[in-house]
Protein backbone atom coordinates (compact mmCIF):
# COMPACT_ATOMS: atom_id res chain seq x y z
CA UNK A 1 0.00 0.00 0.00
CA UNK A 2 1.34 3.43 -0.96
CA UNK A 3 1.12 6.34 1.46
CA UNK A 4 -0.65 9.41 0.09
CA UNK A 5 0.11 12.81 1.59
CA UNK A 6 -2.64 15.20 2.57
CA UNK A 7 -2.75 18.44 0.54
CA UNK A 8 0.28 20.67 1.07
CA UNK A 9 2.16 18.18 3.25
CA UNK A 10 5.29 16.14 2.68
CA UNK A 11 7.99 14.01 4.25
CA UNK A 12 11.80 14.10 4.09
CA UNK A 13 14.11 11.21 4.99
CA UNK A 14 17.86 11.08 5.39
CA UNK A 15 19.37 10.02 2.03
CA UNK A 16 20.99 6.65 2.76
CA UNK A 17 22.18 6.33 -0.86
CA UNK A 18 24.27 9.52 -0.95
CA UNK A 19 27.54 8.75 -2.74
CA UNK A 20 28.81 12.22 -3.75
CA UNK A 21 28.80 15.63 -2.06
CA UNK A 22 26.44 16.88 -4.79
CA UNK A 23 23.78 14.27 -3.95
CA UNK A 24 21.01 15.52 -1.63
CA UNK A 25 21.26 14.92 2.12
CA UNK A 26 17.47 14.50 2.29
CA UNK A 27 14.93 12.88 -0.08
CA UNK A 28 11.16 12.63 0.06
CA UNK A 29 7.86 13.58 -1.51
CA UNK A 30 5.03 16.04 -1.03
CA UNK A 31 1.62 17.05 -2.39
CA UNK A 32 1.27 20.51 -3.96
CA UNK A 33 -2.12 21.36 -5.49
CA UNK A 34 -2.95 17.65 -5.73
CA UNK A 35 0.24 16.91 -7.69
CA UNK A 36 2.91 14.60 -6.25
CA UNK A 37 6.42 16.10 -6.17
CA UNK A 38 9.81 14.66 -5.26
CA UNK A 39 11.70 16.77 -2.73
CA UNK A 40 15.50 16.92 -2.42
CA UNK A 41 17.27 18.77 0.39
CA UNK A 42 20.88 19.80 1.01
CA UNK A 43 22.37 20.82 4.37
CA UNK A 44 23.93 24.29 4.01
CA UNK A 45 25.78 26.69 6.29
CA UNK A 46 25.09 30.42 6.03
CA UNK A 47 27.89 33.00 6.34
CA UNK A 48 26.60 33.92 9.82
CA UNK A 49 27.12 30.32 11.00
CA UNK A 50 23.44 29.34 11.00
CA UNK A 51 22.43 26.09 9.31
CA UNK A 52 19.67 25.69 6.75
CA UNK A 53 18.29 23.16 4.29
CA UNK A 54 18.08 24.13 0.62
CA UNK A 55 15.16 22.41 -1.16
CA UNK A 56 14.37 21.47 -4.76
CA UNK A 57 10.99 20.18 -6.01
CA UNK A 58 10.39 18.03 -9.10
CA UNK A 59 7.04 16.81 -10.39
CA UNK A 60 6.87 13.04 -9.89
CA UNK A 61 5.82 11.82 -13.30
CA UNK A 62 4.73 8.26 -13.90
CA UNK A 63 7.11 6.18 -15.94
CA UNK A 64 6.06 6.50 -19.57
CA UNK A 65 4.31 3.45 -20.90
CA UNK A 66 5.98 1.96 -23.92
CA UNK A 67 3.72 2.13 -26.91
CA UNK A 68 3.47 -1.00 -29.02
CA UNK A 69 5.79 -1.25 -32.00
CA UNK A 70 4.21 0.00 -35.23
CA UNK A 71 2.60 -2.76 -37.25
CA UNK A 72 4.18 -3.60 -40.57
CA UNK A 73 1.83 -3.86 -43.51
CA UNK A 74 -0.03 -7.13 -43.70
CA UNK A 75 -0.32 -9.19 -46.87
CA UNK A 76 -4.01 -8.34 -47.37
CA UNK A 77 -3.60 -4.52 -47.23
CA UNK A 78 -4.26 -2.62 -50.42
CA UNK A 79 -1.23 -1.13 -52.15
CA UNK A 80 -2.05 2.41 -53.34
CA UNK A 81 -0.71 2.86 -56.92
Amino acid sequence: MTYTHKAYTGTLFSNERKEKDTHPDWKGSCDINGVKHWVSGWNRSASDGRTRISLAFTIAEDKPKQSPAPQQGSADEEIPF
